[in-house]
This record gives C-alpha cells, structure tokens and sequence, in this order.
C-alpha cells in the first residue's frame, strides 16, 4: 500500500515539473538591410559576383559561390586571383580558367586547385588552424566567360 502512495506521489511531482513552459523569445523583430558577409568579393559589373570564398589551411582547393545575374547561361570564366598578406604584400597570383554550368539567374559553388600546395597559407576568414601558419587575403578579377544561348 505504501509502495503505490509513493508511486501516486512521485507521478503527480513529476507531472507538476512537467508543466508547458514558453521558449520563444519576446519582442523580436525581422532584420532590415541584410548586407553581404565580410568575406565577400564583388565581381564588377554585377553580372557575376563571386562570393563566399573559403580555403582552410589543409585544403587542396579553393572554394567559393559564383551567382550569374545575366540572362545567358555560362559555362566557364577565367579569374584572375592576387593573394597578399595582411600587410599588403603580393603571395602569388594565377589565372584559372574554370569549366562550370550556372543557369541565368542561379548560384553555383565552384571550386578550383590550392596555389598553396604546401599547406602554409590559409584565408584570413576560414577558421583560424592550430597549426602556426600565414593569414592571407584574396582578391580577384574575372577575365571572360563563356556562355551558350
């Protein structure tokens, strides 16, 4: 008899702990004026516009997002890309022609080959490794594209 009062007790506390709580939160409200991430570069004209850019430490390639704001449909662009260090100081620069399929008015992530085959340069906004290594920044400027109609 004792074991089923304490059972009926230890039901009922549970259940009282159990009550609905609220865990929204109160008084938000919608951004206004959502402006593109610090580790955006811009494309001029606003055609194409390569954003997203991104190439940690160990990484065999460079990744980064092309939108295509034209009405024509592209399969390739050749970037020309500058890396420097913080201070400003040239590391390498490379143009990579780069075969692709981005739809008139779509996004694609495109990827192409490291320029740091040694793994000792990584970009100023991926994630910072435990490894000591060399913050870079890139920068980059298309040369041509290819479309199809």
């Amino acid at each position: 008899m004792a074991r089923c009062i304490l059972i009926s007790l230890l039901l009922i506390l549970t259940g009282i702990s159990a009550t609905a709580q609220r865990t929204t939160r109160r008084n938000l409200t919608p951004r206004e004026n959502i402006v593109a991430a610090c580790d955006t570069i811009f494309s001029y004209p606003l055609d194409l516009v390569i954003s997203g850019y991104d190439k940690p430490l160990t990484s065999r390639h460079e990744t980064f997002f092309v939108t295509n704001n034209s009405s024509v449909h592209i399969t390739s662009i050749t970037v020309e890309f500058n890396y420097t260090d913080l201070n400003g100081r040239q590391l390498h620069s490379r143009t990579a022609k780069i075969d692709c399929d981005i739809p008139p008015r779509q996004t694609r992530q495109l990827k192409t080959g490291s320029w740091d085959t040694q793994f000792n340069f990584y970009y100023h906004m991926s994630q910072q490794p435990r490894r000591r290594s060399t913050p870079y920044k890139a920068t980059h400027r298309i040369i041509s594209t290819s479309y199809k109609q």
